[in-house]
């Protein structure tokens, strides 16, 4: 009798338990702030007509060392760029320093402690993502500022890793602005959405993290007019694997984050 007990109790506290973290609204870590590339390496020049310039992104990325900047003239690049070291990729100016990925792909792919900043990104079927799985030591950071990301099926898609920096981009006029998949302590903050047709979304496997760790802080949002916090859609995932290349999934519940300060105007981005 007494096993019997014991057996209905603990079942319910699976169940309480379940309940819990499909309605209990997630909690905004405190996110480190990254530690920056430092400039003390090399500098490398893209599209200028001086020597040493070189006429492509990813030929500069793949000659550079960890520490290096990387300074790229305004025009359009029509380029896929994977970044695979600890570097600075600036561009001269975010309005004309364009990277199109022509309709295909991923645009910008990162893999390592890099500042990317002052790029417009475009037709691409993914803006910028992060290396997944991660590299083997699990851990790298990147700081996205100061860019436009714009007419892409997904602006930003990221999955896993953690302690990056999202900040002062304008998203806008994509399917879809951002949406995170499995990932960790992130911080968006004081970016303008504007015109997506989905600002945000989020989306994590169960098994993998119970609490979705993500601190959206003082973006705008313009289809978000009251002076309230505006909430993020998101939803808890359980993929099923029948065969290889038959995978099935199921949400469980859906949740949300918050952004408890959207901004009340766009922000002047410089």
């Amino acid at each position: 009798m007494k096993y019997k007990w014991f057996k209905k109790g603990f079942l319910i506290g699976i169940i309480l338990l379940f309940i819990g973290t499909c309605l209990v609204p997630s909690i905004a870590n405190k996110i480190e702030k990254p530690n920056l590339v430092t400039s003390e390496g090399n500098w490398l020049y893209v599209g200028g007509s001086g020597p040493g310039n070189y006429t492509t992104i990813q030929s500069a990325i793949n000659a550079s060392s960890d520490g290096d900047t990387i300074y790229v003239y305004k025009k359009i690049y029509y380029e896929h760029l994977l970044i695979p070291k600890d570097i600075n990729l600036l561009g001269e100016e975010k309005e004309n320093t364009i990277i199109d990925a022509e309709g295909v792909g991923t645009a910008v792919e990162i893999g390592g402690y890099v500042n990317f900043s002052g790029f417009t990104i475009r037709n691409a079927e993914m803006g910028i993502s992060n290396y997944y799985p991660p590299p083997p030591d699990n851990i790298y950071i990147f700081f996205v500022y100061g860019n436009i990301i714009t007419k892409n099926i997904m602006g930003i898609g990221l999955s896993g890793s953690f302690r990056n920096v999202i900040h002062d981009n304008i998203i806008t006029k994509n399917q879809l602005g951002i949406k995170f998949f499995n990932a960790d302590d992130y911080e968006v903050k004081k970016n303008n959405f504007i015109d997506n047709e989905q600002h945000a979304y989020f989306e994590y496997v169960l098994y993998l993290q119970l609490l979705p760790r993500i601190k959206w802080k003082g973006n705008y949002w313009d289809d978000w007019k009251l002076r309230l916090p505006r909430l993020i859609k998101g939803e808890k995932v359980i993929y099923f694997v029948f065969r290889p290349g038959t995978v099935f999934k199921k949400t469980v519940c859906y949740w949300y984050n918050v952004d408890w300060h959207p901004a009340k105007k766009p922000y002047d981005i410089p």
